[in-house]
Order: C-alpha cells, then sequence, then structure tokens
C-alpha cells in the first residue's frame, strides 16, 4: 500500500514536485546522507526519550516498517481502554497515514502531543503567528505538519474530542542536575527511537524537565479550515488530496518553479552523482518547465549568485548570466566599500569572462589595514548548543565553549602559534575557563579575526 505519510505529505508542502522524485529511487536525494542532518535528528531522539518519561507507562505500537493496517489496530485495541497513553499511536484513513509522538487518551477527550527538539521560549508572545495574523514561515511545516496528524486522526475516530499540543525545549528553563543529556544514550544498534538508554527515572524528569507543553488547537484547526495557507497557491484542503493523489499514482504535478525552492533543491545533484547514474530532480523540472537541453544546465545561471532572491528574473524566464544586466541588481556605488549588489555584478561579469582571479577592492580594504595594529590575532573556535544540557543551570540550547586555537601574525608577516585550550573533562562547564585563557592569551592587544560568521555572533 502506498501511503501519504507526515513525512511525505511536509516534502509535499514544501515542493509538490518533490513527491515526484522521492517516489523513485534513481532520483538522489542529497540530504539522504547529510551528517548535519543525522546528528539533529539524533538530539531529537533524546528529547523524545526525555518526553515520554514526563507520560510515564506508556504503549509503543510496535509493527514493522511499512505495516500500516496492523499499526492502525494496534492502536484502535490501546484506545478501546478509558484511559491510555501510547507513544508512537498509528492512524490510517483512505490513503493518509500518520503516527504521532505521544496520544495520551481520558475518556472521549485525546491529546495529541507532537514532541518537538525545536527552541521555543515560553515567556515571548507572538511564537507562531505574525503581527499581521499570519503563521510565522519558520514554523509553518511544524503547524501544518501536526495539523495533518490531527485531521487524519479525527478521520478515525470522528466522536473523540481532540486537542493538539507542542512538547519543546524551553530556552527559559534551566536543567536543575548535572549531565541530563548523558542520560539518554543512543543505541549502536537496534531501533534508535526506541531503544535509548534512559537513565533517569520518570519521578525525577517531573522535577527537572526542560520542557515545556503548548497548546496549538486554535492554530491547527484553523489550518484545517483553509484559514492559513501554506502558500499562495496551497491550503491545506487542497494540498491533502493533490499530495496523496501525485504520490500513489507516481505522477509529476508540474508545479511552477520558484527561484529561492529551486536553488535550495535536494534533488539538485552533483556530476559525481549523475556519473554514478542518478537522475536530478531540478533538470527534470527544468527540463519540462524552462525547456533547458543538457547544454543549458552547464551554462551559468542565476542560481550561482551569492545571496540573490530572482524570483522576478525566473518569471521573465531570464535565468542565464548572460541575458542580465547592470541594472537587474540595482548597483549602488559607495566610494569605501563594495556593496552586495555591487559584489553580484562583480561575481556574473568574472562568471562569463571565465576569470578566476579573485576580486579585490584594493582601495577599500587599503583603508581598513591601515587602521589595523599589529600583532593581528586569529581565533578559531568550536561550541556546541544542544536541546538537553549538559551542566545544571544551563538552558537548552545555551552556547557552550570548549576549543579554541590562537595564532597570531606579527607587522614582520611572521606567524606564531600562540596558545589552545580544550576542555575535555566530563561534566565541567568550561565557558568560565575558556573565557579566561582566551582574555590571557590576547593580552589586551586589539585586532581580532574570525573566520565564520557563526564565531562572529557568538563571541
Amino acid at each position: 500500500m502506498k501511503v501519504l505519510s507526515k513525512s511525505r505529505f511536509k516534502t509535499g508542502l514544501s515542493c509538490p514536485n518533490k513527491l515526484y522524485f522521492s517516489g523513485d529511487k534513481s532520483f538522489k536525494n542529497k540530504e539522504d546522507n547529510n551528517t548535519f542532518l543525522a546528528t539533529l535528528a539524533e538530539g531529537g531522539f533524546q528529547v523524545e526519550a526525555l518526553a515520554r518519561l514526563s507520560y510515564p507507562s506508556g504503549h509503543f505500537v510496535d509493527a514493522p516498517y511499512g505495516a500500516y493496517e496492523k499499526a492502525y489496530k494496534q492502536t484502535l485495541e490501546l484506545l478501546n481502554q478509558d484511559e491510555v497513553v501510547i507513544y508512537e499511536a498509528a492512524f490510517l484513513y483512505d490513503g493518509l497515514f500518520v503516527m504521532t509522538d505521544i496520544l495520551v487518551k481520558k475518556g472521549n477527550h485525546v491529546r495529541l502531543i507532537e514532541v518537538k527538539a525545536k527552541s521555543y521560549d515560553s515567556t515571548q508572545t507572538g511564537t507562531f503567528i505574525g503581527t499581521r495574523g499570519d503563521i510565522r514561515s519558520s514554523w509553518k511545516p511544524y503547524l501544518f505538519d501536526i495539523a495533518f496528524q490531527t485531521f487524519v486522526a479525527k478521520k478515525c475516530i470522528p466522536k473523540f474530542h481532540f486537542e493538539a499540543f507542542f512538547l519543546m525545549a524551553d530556552k527559559s528553563k534551566v536543567a536543575t542536575i548535572d549531565g541530563l543529556n548523558q542520560m539518554f544514550r543512543l543505541p549502536d544498534n537496534g531501533d534508535i527511537r526506541k531503544d535509548v538508554e534512559v537513565k533517569i527515572s520518570a519521578e525525577e524528569v517531573q522535577k527537572t524537565s526542560v520542557l515545556s507543553e503548548v497548546n496549538v488547537t486554535e492554530i491547527v484547526n484553523a489550518i484545517i479550515a483553509d484559514e492559513h495557507q501554506y502558500s499562495d497557491d496551497l491550503c491545506f484542503s487542497k494540498a491533502v488530496p493533490l499530495l496523496r493523489n501525485s504520490y500513489q499514482n507516481h505522477s509529476y504535478l508540474n508545479w511552477p518553479t520558484n527561484y529561492s525552492r529551486c536553488k535550495s533543491c535536494e534533488f539538485k545533484i552533483d556530476s559525481d552523482s549523475k556519473k554514478a547514474g542518478f537522475k536530478s530532480g531540478f533538470e527534470f523540472c527544468f527540463s519540462k518547465q524552462h525547456n533547458w537541453t543538457e547544454t543549458d544546465f552547464i551554462r551559468p545561471n542565476v542560481f550561482e549568485i551569492w545571496n540573490f532572491r530572482g524570483q522576478k528574473l525566473l518569471e521573465e524566464n531570464r535565468l542565464f548570466l548572460n541575458e542580465l544586466k547592470k541594472e537587474d541588481f540595482k548597483v549602488i556605488d559607495e566610494p569605501d566599500a563594495m556593496s552586495s549588489r555591487e559584489r553580484r555584478w562583480v561575481q556574473v561579469q568574472k562568471r562569463l569572462e571565465i576569470n578566476p582571479e579573485p576580486f579585490v577592492e584594493r582601495e577599500g580594504l587599503k583603508k581598513e589595514m591601515d587602521k589595523w595594529v599589529f600583532p593581528l590575532h586569529f581565533i578559531d573556535f568550536e561550541t556546541s548548543a544542544v536541546a538537553l544540557p549538559f551542566n545544571k543551570g544551563r538552558h537548552p540550547y545555551e552556547q557552550v565553549a570548549f576549543q579554541f586555537s590562537h595564532h597570531m601574525c606579527h607587522a614582520d608577516g611572521t606567524i606564531e602559534h600562540v596558545s589552545e585550550y580544550i576542555n575535555a573533562n566530563p561534566g565541567e562547564f568550561p565557558n568560565f575557563k575558556f573565557v579566561a585563557a582566551l582574555k590571557k592569551s590576547l593580552d589586551n592587544d586589539q585586532v581580532l579575526f574570525f573566520d565564520l560568521q557563526h564565531m562572529k555572533t557568538v563571541s
């Protein structure tokens, strides 16, 4: 049976064409082996394990992957109890399938709880809805996801009254014990969702949980009633049958291309993947919708331009760099610096000239360098921000700085490795020692260089 699951529903919301590619293994998804996303997912499994301790004595729905009817039947059997907590409750309705993280039933009242490792601050207002009354774009995938779960569950058991909740890591809370993160160990083998090794009791969790429950029932009902749209041309009631039919029939929807979506498309692959025999979803769309030929895909195009919004050019079907003019970038000449608009136009020119030499804005650079006071310090450091804190008194997603290396450039051009610091002591909060060591190493000098934007913002 081919069913539209909640993960496929989210994929289709981001771009309906992706359901065609995700249902065909000849199209490569470059995120499948993304180690960064895998690490984020592991943090999510830890949060789920902590969340289940907030609703103890629950029953796991235990069915093999793809056994949709078996999982649904198990869920219905458990729901015969007057009061029950179910983990991974499954609902199957008319080609739609969802599994909920936690379901709590008392009588005919059901609380559907979606666990999220995404950060949240319960002291702030307007988290989900902006000043204009629209759902904030960063929360749309999550809210439409739980709306889909609620919709399918209601269709399966319409006699029950449903409420929808998020359970999230709350940045306003602090851990009251040390080592909370290490109390949830992920298995090397087995089911990473169900076989997490837990070293804390449900009673202790009630005292130290850094999670908060947020009722999103009103927003969810508004989404199902089409009071909020996912995009200008896609509302909930349209999305559900459209995406289900596309996935079940393996039909390409020919959904209009969009600059930002297409630029970041996970089905846009490199030459090595194509040599390995995989097909590119990006190329499939642009062949269908823009009549690009094989040679067009190697021509310089607007998707290469740094930090650029090119939807207008896409709508005008001017997608190749040799079709662009300086006026398209509204270049502003600034006397002492290169504007972002000018930088983009320079990139276009050099790409068309096949000129690999770097562009240097010499006058502006010289003016900046004349301000430098030697020695110059180059700092590289490493931090971690996790949902479940390592230490007592720390917040979810609080930055933990544990390593730096410090190099110095002298006026005569010589480079010196001055110092380094790493804190590998289990259970120790390293930030204060990190700052003290860095301050001592810099010794009141002035000019610092950081390599990445992350380092600039964290510092």
